[in-house]
């Protein structure tokens, strides 16, 4: 086409035409440049093809994430639910004067206490759109404000964790070598199941809780697990609805790039 333009112009120009030459030269400046705007357009249509096809991957990965999260947080909950009522139980039971337990249940419920459980949530997609480029090529405003809060969770929830294992592994677990029989606390089926090892034996040392039971130490130590735990659980809680608020604002922008 430019071509044909410029053969247009060099007749007009052999023929003297000077005015329609200078309009044939305008039209062919005209076209050029409606032809580079053009692929200009084209090619910022191609490239924001390309970013939303990216986002909407990096939005996928994150749902893959948010769901996960959500199950294996639901377990570890329940979980750890199960260690905060076992030490409710232990502590309606301990009395300064009087013995309304067994051994066996006292054994069974400081088992239950000792149990450790944790929640380790997987941070693959997210920790890699918080590191590199891919946060800016998320476009809705309350999923990033959502994922760039994600760290301070982790690390709240951490503090949580260290405070409550510190407590059971350093001041609990040493009391209960002195004063109860920790042999005869069941260990989780679990560990044998996975293991194929034989099960420990029960101890050959009988136990007398009647000290235990009825001290004020004691009672302050199940109920500081106790605290522990419950702020550990409401941790979870944050984490749950988190999880679940940011995993439907992800939904709603998949669902937009249908």
């Amino acid at each position: 086409m430019i071509k044909f333009f410029r053969k247009i112009r060099q007749n007009l120009l052999k023929e003297g035409k000077t005015a329609r030459y200078f309009k044939y030269a305008i039209g062919e400046i005209i076209l050029v440049v409606i032809g580079i705007l053009i692929a200009l357009q084209i090619n910022n249509w191609n490239s924001q093809r390309h970013e939303k096809n990216q986002e909407l991957l990096i939005l996928t990965s994150l749902k893959a994430n948010f769901i996960e999260n959500l199950e294996t947080l639901s377990k570890a909950k329940s979980d750890i639910t199960e260690v905060y009522t076992a030490s409710l139980k232990l502590l309606t039971l301990i009395h300064p004067t009087e013995i309304n337990y067994t051994n066996e249940v006292v054994d069974n419920l400081i088992g239950q206490i000792l149990n450790y459980y944790t929640w380790d949530p997987t941070t693959g997609a997210i920790d890699q759109v918080i590191n590199s480029d891919q946060f800016n090529l998320i476009q809705n405003k309350a999923i990033k404000i959502k994922i760039s809060n994600w760290s301070r969770l982790i690390t709240d929830s951490a503090k949580d964790f260290t405070i409550s294992n510190d407590h059971l592994f350093k001041t609990m677990v040493i009391y209960l070598e002195k004063h109860a029989n920790i042999k005869n606390m069941p260990t989780p089926d679990a560990v044998y199941f996975r293991t194929k090892l034989s099960v420990i034996p029960p101890s050959n040392f009988d136990s007398d809780y009647k000290k235990m039971m009825s001290s004020k130490e004691f009672e302050n130590l199940i109920d500081w697990q106790a605290i522990n735990h419950a702020y550990i659980i409401n941790e979870y809680e944050k984490f749950q609805s988190f999880l679940e608020t940011t995993l439907k604002l992800v939904n709603a922008e998949i669902k937009n790039h249908d």
